[in-house]
């Protein structure tokens, strides 16, 4: 009995320790399709996790090319992935949310929510908001955490061009063609403003905080006002990305520069668009 209070401590400590973890992400992600279930939003369980999610505060959202948030399109990991995991009995129908970053890493994992209801639909909406309930216990509050100033690294991935031939994607560090110079190292990675040289030619986004400037004949990618990647001509007027938050393959047409990103978790490209000012 002695150590009873010493459990209900470290419980406590726990607890706290992932509400402060989960309290850095504004954006949750729900698949379209739970793997138990047979066929997308089958008796309404992701439309009713999504419900839940963004009734707690979250930002939440099915994880496809049309309905992911603007802000998680640019970087995957400012989202967490839900997931619901079922372990149901001949009698009890049981469920199991879990929490996921961006990298597959369990952060969160609810208690079973169960129900002996004889309706399926309901049986199931009924496990899940009992299993919710240890989600509403967090007291969810968002709390943006500070940037990490480690570069990212950018996973090997393949792409495709316009003409359908393959492109790989190389990881990072890059190989020693067309670095950034000396020169260009050592001015301001603050800019005060870009167009400021009569030789810069920007492009930029509506709707990101993303530009493209091209200073000395190198094509460079600033996120504000920091340099993050660059874009390496390849051919024409076809471009290799890599950045420190995505990667992919870009191209120039008429005052539009073009670039179709490949990101982890969903399927097919993610076009971004800036337009030359």
């Amino acid at each position: 009995m002695k150590q009873l209070p010493i459990v209900l401590f470290l419980v406590c400590v726990s607890h706290t320790v992932l509400g402060q973890k989960i309290n850095n992400y504004e954006y949750v992600l729900v698949p379209e399709k739970f793997e138990f279930l047979r066929y997308p939003d089958k008796y309404q369980l992701n439309s009713l996790t999504t419900f839940l999610f963004n009734r707690e505060g979250f930002k939440a959202a099915k994880n496809s090319i049309t309905t992911l948030p603007a802000a998680v399109a640019t970087n995957r990991c400012k989202a967490l992935y839900a997931d619901v995991k079922d372990s149901s009995g001949f009698i009890w129908t049981k469920l199991q949310i879990e929490l996921k970053d961006c990298e597959g890493n369990v952060l969160f994992v609810s208690e079973v929510g169960k129900s002996k209801t004889k309706d399926f639909t309901r049986a199931h909406h009924e496990a899940l908001r009992m299993a919710f309930e240890s989600i509403e216990a967090l007291k969810y509050s968002y709390t943006p955490k500070t940037e990490d100033t480690k570069p990212k690294s950018v996973v090997l991935q393949e792409t495709a061009t316009q003409e359908g031939t393959p492109i790989t994607i190389p990881t990072q560090p890059q190989p020693k063609e067309a670095p950034l110079t000396k020169e260009m190292k050592s001015s301001p990675q603050i800019l005060d403003n870009p167009k400021a040289g009569l030789k810069d030619l920007v492009y930029s986004s509506d709707n990101s905080d993303y530009r493209i400037v091209k200073r000395e004949g190198a094509y460079l990618v600033y996120e504000r006002d920091t340099i993050i990647g660059k874009a390496a001509p390849t051919s024409g007027d076809q471009f290799l990305i890599t950045t420190d938050d995505f990667s992919g393959v870009g191209r120039i047409e008429g005052n539009l520069f073009i670039i179709d990103r490949k990101i982890k978790g969903v399927q097919g490209l993610v076009q971004m668009t800036f337009t030359k000012e």
